[in-house]
């Protein structure tokens, strides 16, 4: 039930704003009224949790009075508003899409590219719902921290082996944390990023939209997002990198509506709260987001003149207060509102650093990576690698690669953490390809009437994401796993591709787009941890041993640990890990056996050992490869090539 307020919340907040004729600057528009909706129910989120952790209470009763006022509330104006204007608040009648003639080879097309657009989301949500988490970082880190913070009642930093658990930015686990306090478990865990992906294409659609893109485009342009293989696989996974792709197309769409309309109020705020939900889930945000604040600050001025010193500092104090709790710990603990000092920055910044960075982050899309495209992933490693000789660079040179030991190599399975988008970077290159033709022949010919007014946003848009791109490789170093860090940018670049192509009427975009959702069934039904195939033997595992689809190894030992400490009587664990250490599945296993129990890391030897508890005494401990001595009073309980438990006598 209390999961409910949180729709009801947000469907609520969307008919305040569709109606408020002060907030659209033409006609009501759904999409905006959604985006709006869904940006100020996530500041709310954020601010409900920051309050009530800094009295200890997040837990069920609290969060659901919280969501409950919310919704009464705001039901009680909606009513007010309702009764005033004698008119009921929503009316379909705007959303639909005109197919003048259903006949037509192209509208034929269409119909077909939305029945599949529908069964891959369908197919997507079912999957993520069936599967429990598996994603190896969540089983570290993402679900981690969200059970210490339902077991302290509060997100407050505590000491912990895995230094990820606290000083990463925490925006997606915030909403994952009253999934699970609301829900009682890791059900609907999956389903953000599903639902991220969709308000990620509606945001997709809309900034299409303001190109001039006609109904058609701007569902090939949310197409374009949805198909991509990293969002497929991510899709149903508890990752975050689709949620900062859509709190940043939300706030590149409220840029776009605020350049046009620099005073209107519900635009600022909306830019604020989406930069700072943007920041506030993943670090990337800053890099990506850098060149549309530089565009949008310029065009302030240009129209505002000093008056945009206003403007830019209320966006700028809103982004700030989304993450302030967040930052003050971070401060407090390593005296940097960001955490420690990162290990992602290049050491060098020469020409060859910054080509090399170019080369391997583009060579990361050029494989398929399924078994039966394996000759063809081989001859593209093979490619990539040569062009980057030509840098005179070591392709896992520390300075500018994150992992010096990890090969520079394509991965051959479809995984989250790695696959590529090849034919969306094609997609891509071609629209660019394109554009520089156009471009090229006006000025070869001296028609200047060539470049029109309505063409001017769309280039200048190209040329942030360039720079993002650019900003990219120049300050953070290379990754394996850096593809998904790309995934903003793929969806950003959706409106460019799909406005640009169909607004030159290529006759060849619309086939495009249908081999685009065609070559979406390899992510989706040869993803090697959460295949959509019914009949796959991965499929039909119960839910508890899902978690260990990655790491199969890891059920035996974890299954005897958790059934030795329901044994033993035992409630109070210490956790002696590695900074890479699974540890979520602990709790989720005896949370299975609705077993209490309080975990806490012991032995910590970072700079969160200061928030270790001295007045823990802990009955048994969980050690990771670890021999250590822990007295006469403990005793070896189970042992194993990777954990050993240690009970109290």
């Amino acid at each position: 039930m209390g999961i409910l307020f949180l729709l009801i919340f947000e469907l609520v907040v969307f008919l305040l704003f569709y109606k408020n004729q002060r907030f659209h600057s033409g006609p009501p528009g759904m999409r905006l009224s959604l985006i709006f909706a869904a940006l100020i129910w996530g500041a709310m989120l954020v601010f409900i949790t920051e309050g009530l952790s800094f009295f200890h209470k997040l837990d069920p009763a609290s969060l659901v009075i919280c969501w409950a006022l919310l919704c009464g509330a705001g039901l009680i104006f909606l009513i007010y508003k309702y009764a005033e204007e004698k008119s009921f608040p929503f009316s379909f009648k705007n959303f639909h899409i005109h197919l003048k003639n259903t006949t037509r080879p192209e509208n034929r097309l269409f119909s077909i590219i939305t029945i599949l657009w529908l069964g891959l989301i369908g197919i997507l949500a079912l999957t993520a719902w069936h599967y429990a988490p598996n994603n190896w970082d969540s089983m570290t880190y993402h679900l981690a921290r969200i059970v210490h913070w339902q077991q302290e009642k509060s997100v407050a930093f505590f000491a912990t082996h895995i230094d990820r658990q606290i000083q990463l930015q925490p925006g997606a686990e915030f909403i994952l944390l009253h999934l699970q306090i609301l829900s009682g478990g890791d059900s609907f865990a999956n389903l953000l990023q599903w639902s991220a992906l969709l308000f990620g294409g509606l945001n997709i659609s809309w900034i299409s939209k303001k190109f001039g893109a006609d109904d058609k485009t701007q569902v090939f342009s949310a197409i374009f997002c949805w198909t991509l293989p990293m969002a497929i696989l991510q899709a149903s996974s508890t990752q975050n990198d689709i949620v900062v792709s859509a709190w940043l197309s939300a706030f590149v769409a409220l840029g776009l509506e605020l350049m046009e309309n620099p005073r209107n109020l519900f635009y600022q705020v909306g830019c604020g709260l989406a930069l700072g939900l943007a920041v506030l889930t993943k670090a990337t945000a800053y890099v990506y987001a850098l060149p549309f604040c530089i565009w949008i600050a310029f065009v302030l001025f240009k129209k505002l003149s000093f008056s945009a010193i206003k403007v830019g500092g209320l966006i700028a104090l809103l982004a700030v207060s989304i993450s302030l709790g967040h930052y003050c710990r971070n401060y407090q603990l390593y005296q940097s509102p960001l955490g420690p000092q990162s290990r992602y920055e290049n050491e060098i910044h020469s020409p060859q650093a910054m080509l090399s960075n170019i080369i391997r982050n583009l060579g990361l899309h050029a494989a398929f990576s399924v078994d039966f495209t394996e000759p063809y992933d081989t001859l593209a490693l093979r490619v990539v690698k040569k062009v980057h000789n030509l840098t005179g660079m070591d392709p896992v040179d520390p300075r500018t690669s994150f992992a010096a030991k990890s090969p520079f190599v394509l991965r051959s399975a479809p995984d989250e953490d790695y696959i590529g988008n090849p034919l969306h970077l094609f997609y891509i290159a071609l629209t660019l390809v394109l554009m520089l033709w156009q471009a090229g022949r006006a000025i070869y010919t001296f028609r200047k009437q060539s470049f029109k007014i309505g063409i001017k946003t769309p280039v200048i848009y190209t040329f942030a994401l360039i720079f993002s791109f650019l900003f990219f490789c120049i300050y953070l170093k290379w990754q394996i796993w850096n593809s998904r860090l790309h995934l903003p940018l793929f969806m950003l670049f959706a409106p460019i591709a799909a406005a640009f192509l169909l607004r030159n009427k290529q006759p060849f975009t619309p086939y495009l787009v249908l081999l685009l959702l065609l070559a979406s069934v390899l992510p989706l039904f040869f993803n090697n941890s959460r295949p959509a195939d019914p009949l796959n033997p991965l499929w039909q595992e119960p839910r508890s041993q899902q978690y260990f689809i990655r790491r199969p190894d890891l059920e035996t030992p974890f299954r005897q640990i958790t059934s030795d400490i329901t044994g033993s009587g035992c409630h109070e664990v210490g956790l002696d890990f590695n900074e890479d250490t699974w540890e979520y599945p602990f709790w989720a296993l005896l949370r299975e056996k609705n077993y209490p129990v309080t975990f806490r890391h012991i032995r910590v030897a970072n700079a969160t050992s200061v928030l270790e508890n001295a007045a823990f005494k802990p009955c048994a401990i969980i050690a990771e490869y670890k021999p250590y001595d822990y007295g006469e009073q403990y005793q070896a309980a189970f042992t194993s090539d990777q954990f050993d438990l240690y009970l109290s006598k």
